[in-house]
């Protein structure tokens, strides 16, 4: 978070509700969007979202198994640095690794 002490997180299922709530504990997890009330099992088109210019960094989970949710394409977030949980998916099709600022995968 740095100086910045603040990020964006697309909410699309449960590993990037934790993420957010994690992030919580050394800044603000500003939730950007969060698709909660359909039961995490939408993505919401990029108008719906509330990016933050001045946030340090935006985060999402590229791949929420629970719910199955998946994204199809790489999210454009403009200058923001963008960082993703890739731990499902990553070694599943091709990744455009400069559009990202960090990718991570636990196990």
């Amino acid at each position: 978070l740095g100086t910045r002490g603040k990020a964006d997180y697309l909410v699309t299922g449960q590993w990037s509700e934790k993420a957010a709530k994690e992030c919580n504990k050394y800044g603000a997890g500003q939730v950007a969007c969060n698709t909660k009330a359909s039961k995490f099992t939408t993505i919401p088109g990029k108008s719906e979202w509330k990016l933050d210019p001045e946030a340090a960094y935006v985060h999402y989970c590229d791949n929420e198994t629970v719910n199955g949710v998946e994204f199809s394409y790489t999210p454009d977030v403009g200058s923001v640095p963008l960082v993703a949980d890739m731990s499902s998916n990553f070694c599943s099709r091709p990744i455009d690794v400069g559009k990202h600022a960090y990718i991570y995968a636990g196990i």
